[in-house]
């Protein structure tokens, strides 16, 4: 137990600090890139993300398959089932990268359909779109290095190493733009720095576990590669899905209206997925440490731990949704001009997206560190269809909105109830009805935290000055949504747990400094 929550404090205080400054270094590219090269370069950024995005599901989430099989033998110290593993692991990567690139290559006769509106792009968009494609495919490349240390609960390497390429790849990226605005140059360091990010991920895999460098005499079974293929292929359907609700938006978008609105939308996609990503570095900390702690089958232990991490999960993802609603409309105006602004209605769904999305992650995550592939396989794809139809369909109606409000509703109505009923089936043998109870009674708690801080902040004086504005929204933020919680729920038992995991990670923390100090 104290190892576990030793690997999640380490992992947990290093993540969200690489990750605060990848925030920080990704807030600053795009208002370089925004300021010399323009919304429709940032349009055609975010839109070829997104087909790279759609792209990706070659990977079928071999990673996840792979690295819940890596949890026994690592528990085990069994380097050459170890070895067996990383070296299937390899192999298939190595596959994904050359499907990316073939398919990559494959769709460029398709360019002209979904590019729309880009007059002001001097260069060649086939070479742009296929240095993205070149990006993405070696992103594939010796990343199996990475997997392996984030399933030993070693996820801090590989937010060190980013840390340190983000913060070159920033220096890099303003030379290029400010002095010469040269987007070619942009994305060949941008690949040239992925590839030097799992390089050197690698080098320090192999050192620290030199049996990784002989992992190729090590082969699995066929009936070790059968159960693999079964995970993979339930897998590839969760791919699916996640594919469909974070790749077509900006496809449809822009086949629909135009590039240019993909571009007005960058920001706040920029703004919403950096604060996830900083977020999410929790769950994935703890998810290797979950995967840890199902190998022991105390189920009750478990269930205090996901209700634990449910109210976690609520609460920070309640203020963030809050801060993002209130705050980003003022902040864009400020970073890149009033032109970037989106009415409320559409950043009011961006936001409720993001909340939906965020509750599920302690879900997926024991969902995950159990194995539950194979169950429910079908939900993924469900949801996908009912993305892409609603999407068009609301699109014709409502516009923007119509996008974005098909993702909520399609999360809603398939993933938000069904993956906690499989969790609750599966790992704790119970009723998910009180998961239930507590979501709607912590969701309802959210619209009426969401509702008194943005009244309040609509109130506030200093309209005629932006940075003021966003320094007391800032203020407000912190101080409403959270005493409101805080409030409301002190005496509950979830509240109690949240605060005895607080403490137990700060004292593993305040030891680690003094350890080191010493």
């Amino acid at each position: 137990m104290k190892s576990r929550l030793n690997a999640v404090a380490v992992n947990t205080t290093i993540g969200i600090i690489q990750k605060i400054i990848t925030v920080i270094a990704n807030l600053a590219i795009q208002i370089i890139f925004v300021r010399t090269l323009g919304k429709q370069y940032a349009g055609i950024s975010s839109l070829f993300t997104s087909v790279l995005t759609v792209l990706s599901f070659a990977e079928l989430g071999i990673g996840t398959a792979i690295t819940y099989n890596l949890y026994k033998p690592i528990a085990e110290k069994n380097t050459a089932r170890i070895g067996a593993y990383m070296n299937f692991y390899s192999a298939a990567y190595k596959i994904v990268a050359l499907v990316v690139l073939a398919a990559g290559i494959i769709c460029c006769p398709l360019l002209p359909y979904i590019v729309k509106s880009v007059p002001d792009i001097k260069e060649n968009i086939l070479i742009i779109y296929l240095l993205f494609v070149a990006d993405t495919a070696v992103s594939y490349l010796m990343i199996y290095k990475a997997t392996f240390l984030n399933a030993c609960q070693e996820n801090y390497i590989s937010s060190i190493v980013h840390t340190a390429v983000i913060i070159v790849k920033v220096i890099a990226i303003a030379i290029l733009l400010i002095l010469w605005k040269n987007y070619y140059a942009y994305l060949i360091v941008t690949v040239i720095l992925t590839l030097l990010q799992n390089l050197i991920i690698s080098c320090i895999a192999n050192k620290k576990y030199p049996f990784l460098k002989q992992m190729r005499k090590y082969r699995l079974s066929k009936e070790e590669k059968k159960h693999v293929y079964k995970d993979v292929y339930a897998m590839s359907l969760y791919k699916v899905s996640g594919t469909v609700l974070n790749g077509t938006d900006n496809i449809i978008i822009s086949g629909g209206l135009g590039t240019s609105y993909v571009g007005l939308m960058s920001n706040y996609n920029l703004i919403i997925r950096q604060v996830y990503d900083v977020i999410i570095q929790f769950f994935s900390s703890a998810t290797s440490s979950i995967g840890n702690l199902s190998t022991e089958n105390n189920v009750d232990y478990e269930h205090c731990i996901f209700e634990t991490l449910n109210f976690i999960s609520f609460w920070i993802f309640a203020f963030s949704a809050i801060s993002v609603f209130v705050i980003a409309n003022p902040f864009i105006e400020l970073c890149f001009g009033s032109q970037y602004v989106c009415t409320l209605a559409v950043l009011a769904v961006l936001v409720i997206d993001l909340y939906v999305k965020g509750m599920m992650n302690p879900v997926s995550a024991f969902r995950t560190s159990h194995g539950l592939f194979v169950q429910g396989k079908y939900r993924p794809l469900i949801m996908a269809i009912i993305n892409i139809v609603l999407s068009l369909i609301l699109l014709k109606y409502f516009g923007l909105i119509g996008v974005f409000l098909a993702t909520v509703i399609s999360r809603i109505v398939t993933q938000v109830w069904f993956d906690p009923y499989i969790v609750y089936k599966h790992v704790f043998k119970k009723s998910p009805f009180i998961y239930f109870k507590k979501y709607i009674k912590w969701t309802l708690t959210a619209l009426l935290c969401a509702a008194v801080t943005f009244l309040l902040a609509e109130a506030l004086p200093f309209k005629s000055s932006l940075l003021l504005t966003i320094v007391m929204r800032i203020i407000l933020c912190i101080a409403v949504p959270n005493v409101m919680i805080f409030l409301i729920y002190k005496k509950t038992y979830e509240f109690r747990k949240t605060m005895e995991f607080g403490q137990s990670i700060l004292k593993k923390i305040k030891s680690k400094i003094k350890m080191k100090g010493a």
